[in-house]
C-alpha cells in the first residue's frame, strides 16, 4: 500500500499480507473440531501445528505494524503531524470498506439491529457494547464481519498518535517506554480486581490491551530508522531469525498463568513481532521481482483479505464443503478458499478502497 507521506517499501506490503492469511488459517483452523498441536517442541511437526493454533498474532503483527509505519512516517520528515489530514488520511483507508460491510450486516440482521449499530459506525467505534447486528464480533447468523473489531482499536490509536508522536519528538523513546509500563501496570490492576481466568479475552479487543503494541511498533521504527538501512550480513541473519522464532514457539507452547497473560501477552507478543519485523526488513533477500510484485499486490489487498475472511470460509456448508478435520485438511481446504477469497478482496480493493485511497493527501 503506497503512502503519500513515505516512499514505497514493497517488504511492509508482504508483511501485512502474512498479517491476514495467519489470522485466515486460524480461523479456518478452529472452524474444525479436530485435536489441536501438543507441546512437543522436537517435532517440527507439532511445531507448525502451534503456529497455526497461534495465528491470532497475526492482529498483533498489524498492530505493530501500524505503530512502525506511523512514526517512521514521522521520523521522515522536519515538520510535524499535521492532526486534522493524518485523521482524514485514516478515514479515507478504513471507512469506505468498513462502512460497505457493516451497512451489509445491519441490512440482513435489521430485525436485531439498532439505531447504536450505526453510530458505532460513524464514530468507528466498533468494539464497544453489544448491539446483535454489529456487535464486537460480527453477526454470526447473517453476514459474519468478525474481524471489524479491529478497525476501531486502529483509529483508537490513530486518534492518539499525532499527540503520542509529539511527546516522543520532545521527549524521546523513553515516554514511549513509561507508557508501555504505564499500560502493563493498568492491565495488572484490572486483572487483580477481576475474578475470570479468562479476562484477557476482555482486554484482548480493547485498546487498553493493544495500545503497547503499537508503541512497540514506534519504538521499532527509532531503532530502524537510526541505523544504516543495509541488509544484515546472511549468517547474522540467520542465527537471529532462528532464536527469534524458537522464542516464539517456545511462548506459544507455554503461555503461562492467567495474570501473566492477562497482563504481559500483548507487550510480549509486540517484541516478538518487532523483532519477525525488523529481520524481514534487513533480510538479504534473493531480488526475485516478479515475486515481490506479486506478494506486494496481495499486500495491498490485506485490509479486504482480513476483514470478509469469515464470510468466506463460513459459505464452506452451502459449497458442500465440511470445515476441517484435521491439519491436513486445513491445508487442502485453505488452498481451496484461498483464490475465493482474493477474488472477493480484489473487487472490493478496487470498487471500494482504492478510490478513496487515491484521495489521501500529504500530513507531515
Amino acid at each position: 500500500m503506497k503512502s503519500a507521506n513515505l516512499a514505497y517499501f514493497s517488504r511492509l506490503d508482504h508483511l501485512r499480507l502474512t498479517a491476514s492469511l495467519w489470522v485466515f488459517v486460524f480461523h479456518l483452523s478452529f472452524a474444525g473440531d479436530f485435536p489441536r498441536a501438543g507441546n512437543d517442541l522436537t517435532d517440527p511437526v507439532e511445531i507448525l501445528k502451534l503456529w497455526v493454533d497461534n495465528g491470532q498474532v497475526g492482529v498483533s503483527l498489524f498492530l505493530v505494524l501500524s505503530g512502525f509505519l506511523f512514526c517512521l512516517i514521522g521520523l521522515n520528515s522536519a515538520r510535524p503531524i499535521r492532526y486534522l489530514p493524518f485523521i482524514y488520511n485514516r478515514i479515507l483507508r478504513i471507512f469506505p470498506l468498513t462502512t460497505l460491510l457493516v451497512f451489509i450486516t445491519i441490512s440482513v440482521g435489521r430485525g436485531d439491529s439498532t439505531p447504536l449499530d450505526v453510530l458505532r459506525l460513524l464514530t468507528l467505534q466498533l468494539n464497544t457494547g453489544g448491539g446483535a447486528a454489529v456487535a464486537v464480533w460480527g453477526m454470526e447468523a447473517y453476514f459474519p464481519i468478525g474481524p471489524v473489531w479491529t478497525v476501531a482499536v486502529e483509529f483508537q490509536f490513530y486518534l492518539l498518535f499525532p499527540f503520542i508522536f509529539a511527546a516522543y519528538r520532545t521527549h524521546g523513546a523513553s515516554r514511549l517506554a513509561l507508557l508501555i509500563l504505564l499500560m502493563i501496570a493498568t492491565r495488572l490492576l484490572l486483572a487483580g480486581n477481576s475474578s475470570d481466568p479468562d479476562f484477557h479475552l476482555t482486554l484482548y479487543f480493547t485498546l487498553i490491551g493493544r495500545l503497547d503494541q503499537f508503541l512497540i511498533g514506534m519504538l521499532l521504527a527509532t531503532y530502524y530508522y537510526r541505523r544504516p538501512h543495509s541488509p544484515l550480513p546472511p549468517l547474522r541473519c540467520l542465527m537471529a531469525s532462528i532464536l527469534t522464532l524458537a522464542v516464539f514457539t517456545a511462548y506459544f507452547a507455554h503461555r503461562g498463568p492467567p495474570w501473566l497473560r492477562q497482563s504481559l501477552e500483548p507487550t510480549i507478543e509486540a517484541l516478538l513481532c518487532a523483532a519477525l519485523i525488523y529481520l524481514y526488513l534487513r533480510a538479504p533477500l534473493p531480488d526475485w521481482r516478479r515475486l515481490d510484485r506479486l506478494l506486494a499486490w496481495l499486500g495491498g489487498l490485506s485490509f479486504s483479505l482480513y476483514l470478509s475472511h469469515t464470510a468466506i470460509y463460513r459459505m464452506m456448508p452451502k459449497l458442500g464443503l465440511a470445515y476441517p478435520a484435521s491439519y491436513t485438511d486445513l491445508c487442502g481446504k485453505t488452498l481451496f478458499l484461498l483464490p475465493l477469497l482474493i477474488a472477493y478482496a480484489t473487487l472490493t480493493y478496487y470498487i471500494i478502497e482504492k478510490p478513496f485511497n487515491d484521495k489521501r493527501i500529504k500530513y507531515t
